[in-house]
């Protein structure tokens, strides 16, 4: 192998690292997933505008997947994870399901220090770009149990760059 082949080689290298963290493309989300408690104590996710979620950076990683239904109707599945030693019941991780077309049969499981909480309740797609994989899921006063505990979750989330299936 020559000098100028393994320079070509090691600047082709480089400029695929360079362009790797140049921010562009990957999993972004705003908004707050929130569980509270009978206390009013809250824990969850609160994402400033265009966190990274898919190892870009940061402490919260997570995944969103859009699946395409019948004509115009979607599904969403998102996965959020954090903190995996919360104190008490803080939130470790959540997941969100939401239907476009029936938002009543939406779907919201916490683990809470270890104990998972779920409840159906209504999640609702308010915007969907499939092209360029964003959606905004919304839900407000979600009841999540598990045994006789009852939480409540609250939902505004927009994410960019999910996985469309």
């Amino acid at each position: 192998m020559t000098r100028t082949h393994v320079r070509s080689l090691l600047l082709t290298f480089s400029a695929i690292l360079a362009l790797a963290g140049c921010g562009g493309g990957g999993l972004t989300v705003s908004g707050q997933a929130v569980v509270t408690d009978s206390a009013g104590t809250s824990s969850g996710f609160r994402f400033p505008s265009g966190v990274r979620l898919d190892g870009g950076a940061g402490v919260n990683t997570g995944s969103c997947q859009i699946s395409r239904g019948a004509s115009g109707v979607y599904g969403v599945v998102v996965d959020l994870y954090g903190d995996s030693a919360a104190a008490g019941r803080g939130v470790r991780s959540m997941t969100i399901m939401a239907h476009s077309n029936a938002p009543a049969t939406g779907q919201i499981t916490a683990d809470l220090g270890g104990t998972e909480f779920n409840g159906t309740c209504t999640v609702s797609v308010t915007s969907l770009d499939e092209g360029r994989g964003n959606v905004t899921l919304t839900s407000s006063g979600c009841s999540v149990t598990h045994g006789t505990d009852t939480e409540t979750a609250d939902v505004a989330l927009s994410f960019a760059g999910c996985t469309v299936i």
